[in-house]
């Protein structure tokens, strides 16, 4: 009979839970920290830049009025340019898709940095008619968008150069010392947003990291779990109803006809079936204990726990740790008594939550702690895998005389493994908002030193005292700032900025006008608005807009002739508002990113899993239901006759048993040499050891597996009586072992035998059989699909 080459190849029975392709990038491109990290710099950019724009040039009025408009002019256009992408940039953030963010916060810095190489060639040919926008006094928002939508390697450096050049070109050129002050100060206001995002970025991609690592552990974990539950089921569905079939036609008491394979409705669903009932996993363990040693006496109640179970994988691993501790027992204690122990542990509402398994003997014992390094069985087999999971423990206890006794047991965790990420929270805002890196002694000696050389760079009225009372109150407010570990400033130290503030306030009401009517009308509000710029920062947000408003009409209404000059009309004054937007949104949209966050990442991390495996499940027990039935429909095929079909039938009960209880041996050729020497009568023996309880070697090793294969092979096609192959447990110094059985030229059996070690090579395997030939040469069965009918 001619099979179909799809015949032999493996089976579909195990698959190790991996993440599906591209499940991980597509959930973190549309649910991650730092695309939250998009959202918050958008509010805070556009709404910003927008009313920067608007109110910097105290053009409201013009605003409102748009017949009063001047469309022949350069800069009307830049500025209704810049606003109308401030306004792209605040949708984007209600939209909150990758994309809009990357296209609004390039289009917008584009815009930005047309409208500054403009000035810059306009200046280097004498004037430039965008003076009057003052580009440097809201280049912080095009820089930080820069920062986010560029490249990494680009954007920063980008975004520096952007800000020394509008820093140069702050007023006309060419350079003056009070230029580049003034145009310090305008980069001191974004600083720390600037520092702000800079942290908040890398923490951001610390999160996404461990939330990605997470996620794709936890649907690892839960495709695992699925998938080795759906394969037990199968498994057990196969053993139940198509090797009984097999059986049966072996047997000659069912009809060699093809078995149509149906699946269970309820083997398709996905939750609620992870757990085996108390009575399945008692009675599959035995049969497992019973299938090595069936004389074993096992000792387990007669009642079971209502409701609960034990998970499939918990049984799986107390299984595979059981069938050691006996093989163990069986091999060290042999002729002793040994029984196994089985009981439950139930809960107040008669639920299954532990289940215990303690293996007996009354051999010789031994000395755990003495057991040679290189002896696997205890160490690997037993608590390696007992401590693979949480829930699960092992204990050996045996005393040299007086027997051994190994106790496999699981209890239910009491909390649950959870999506999203590690720990009692994602992060705390001091993580992500550390004071420290914003507000350090460096920051304060800076802020000092500008502020200090704006104030000198005027002609004061009076002989400087109240200027340096105001320097002495701004370094107690920034003393004051820079206290406290927390992000939001401690109360007390709020208080003394207040007052700090206050008091700065009076002392500006106090001096006297300069000579040319730019002091103090210049210096002061700027300097309030920084302050309270960093007092919002710092969380402290209703006084920092309090102390900004209330000081600017207080000094109105306590001096009026602060503002002769129309260039600090109460008007134009309220143009320096919009630097407090940064400092309003940026704490407030830190905390909504870190409250949401968790919610965001468990919820949909959660619905992402489902549908993973879901799909995973669906398509796993539809291609191993497709792969049985072509099986079955090429052995039991009508045309061939009953007796070839009757064989068949018995060679693929086997197989399929091997395909069940040895996934390390299912391979295509290695599938095609062991049907070949089983049609010619040779017994043939399959054990793995080594594959886990999904059929995947924890330690695999590519080469040694193929010469395992190759050996394999070799010894099959030479073999006449008899073949057993066994994988090693991972952990032996050997990691199979072959022995065939074939007549020797005496007529009288022979016996040869080949042990395959770690990292053996092809070449190695052959040097064992120089010399001599094989009964059978290398199977050349046809890869047509057509079957030999005759």
């Amino acid at each position: 009979m001619t099979l179909p080459g799809w015949f032999f190849e493996p089976a579909p029975l195990r698959r190790p839970g991996v993440l599906a392709e591209g499940v991980e990038k597509r959930y973190w491109r549309s649910r991650s920290a730092i695309q939250n990290l998009m959202r918050m710099v958008a509010f805070v950019c556009g709404f910003g830049l927008f009313f920067g724009v608007i109110l910097l040039r105290g053009r409201w009025d013009q605003t409102m009025n748009p017949g009063s408009w001047q469309f022949n002019r350069i800069d009307v256009w830049v500025e209704i340019l810049l606003a109308m992408s401030a306004l792209s940039v605040i949708v984007a953030g209600f939209r909150h898709q990758w994309e809009w963010y990357l296209l609004t916060f390039r289009l917008t810095a584009g815009i930005y940095i047309s409208a500054l190489t403009y000035q810059v060639i306009g200046l280097l040919n004498g004037s430039s008619p965008l003076g009057d926008l003052h580009l440097s006094d809201f280049a912080g928002y095009p820089a930080v968008l820069l920062i986010l939508s560029a490249p990494r390697k680009i954007g920063f450096p980008l975004a520096f150069i952007m800000m020394a050049v509008v820093s140069a070109t702050h007023q006309g050129w060419p350079l003056t010392m009070a230029n580049l002050v003034e145009a310090a100060w305008a980069f001191l206001v974004v600083l720390p947003f600037m520092l702000l995002l800079i942290s908040t970025l890398r923490v951001c991609e610390e999160i996404d990291q461990e939330a990605s690592r997470r996620h794709a552990a936890d649907l690892r974990l839960a495709r695992s779990r699925s998938l080795l539950e759906a394969e037990t089921r199968f498994l057990g569905y196969m053993h139940d109803q198509v090797l009984h079939h097999l059986d049966g036609v072996r047997r000659g008491l069912i009809a060699p006809e093809p078995l149509p394979v149906y699946l269970p409705s309820d083997m398709l669903e996905v939750g609620g079936s992870l757990k085996m009932r108390p009575e399945r996993a008692v009675l599959e363990l035995i049969d497992t204990l019973h299938r090595q040693d069936p004389e074993l006496r096992v000792d387990h109640p007669t009642e079971f726990p209502s409701s609960g179970g034990v998970p499939a994988d918990v049984m799986n691993l107390i299984s595979d740790a059981a069938l050691e501790a006996l093989d163990n027992s069986m091999k060290h204690a042999a002729g002793s008594d040994r029984h196994v122990e089985i009981s439950f542990l139930v809960g107040d509402d008669d639920d299954c939550t532990g289940f215990t398994a303690t293996l007996v003997d009354e051999g010789p014992g031994f000395r755990v702690e003495q057991i040679p390094a290189e002896r696997a069985g205890v160490r690997v087999s037993i608590l390696g895998r007992m401590s693979s999971m949480p829930g699960l423990s092992a204990r050996v206890d045996s005393t040299p005389g007086k027997g051994t006794r190994v106790r496999l047991k699981w209890r239910e965790p009491k909390q649950q493994m959870t999506q999203g990420l590690p720990g009692e929270q994602p992060r705390s805002i001091r993580n992500i908002f550390d004071p420290g890196r914003i507000y350090n002694p460096i920051f304060a000696v800076f802020v000092f030193l500008v502020c200090g050389l704006m104030g000198l760079g005027h002609q004061h009225g009076g002989n400087g005292f109240e200027f340096a009372v105001a320097m002495f109150l701004l370094l107690l407010a920034m003393v004051g700032l820079m206290r406290g570990k927390e992000s939001k400033l401690p109360r007390g130290t709020t208080l003394m900025v207040v007052v700090c503030i206050c008091l700065f306030l009076l002392v500006a009401a106090r001096e006297p006008l300069g000579e040319n009517g730019l002091w103090p009308p210049v210096w002061y509000p700027l300097v309030l608005t920084l302050m309270c710029l960093l007092l919002a920062i710092r969380g402290r947000i209703i006084f920092a807009w309090i102390l900004n408003v209330g000081g600017f009409f207080a000094i109105h209404w306590i001096e009026q002739d602060l503002f002769v000059l129309e260039y600090l009309s109460p008007e134009k004054m309220t143009g320096l508002l919009h630097l407090l937007i940064p400092g309003t949104l940026a704490p407030l949209a830190v905390r909504w990113i870190l409250k949401s966050l968790s919610a965001v990442m468990l919820g949909d991390s959660a619905k992402e899993t489902d549908l993973v495996v879901a799909a995973t499940r669906r398509s796993y027990l539809t291609d191993s239901a497709a792969w049985l039935e072509r099986q079955l429909s090429a052995v039991l095929d009508p045309a061939l006759s009953e007796p070839r079909r009757i064989f068949s039938a018995s060679l693929l009960e086997l197989r399929l048993r091997d395909a069940i209880r040895s996934p390390g041996f299912d391979e295509r050729e290695t599938n095609r040499q062991v049907w070949q020497a089983r049609r010619r009568g040779v017994t043939v023996k399959l054990s793995d050891d080594r594959s886990d309880a999904h059929g995947v070697d924890p330690d695999p090793q590519p080469l040694t597996h193929a010469a395992t294969h190759h050996a394999l092979q070799r010894m099959l096609w030479v073999a006449d009586i008899r073949v057993t192959a066994r994988m090693l447990p991972v952990g032996r110094s050997i990691y199979a072992t072959i022995l065939a059985e074939f007549w020797g030229d005496d007529g009288e059996p022979d016996v040869k035998r080949i042990q395959i070690t770690p990292g053996m090579s092809l070449s190695e395997v052959d040097a064992h059989f120089e010399g001599e030939e094989g009964n059978l040469s290398p199977s050349t069965e046809c890869e047509q699909f057509e079957a030999d009918k005759n």
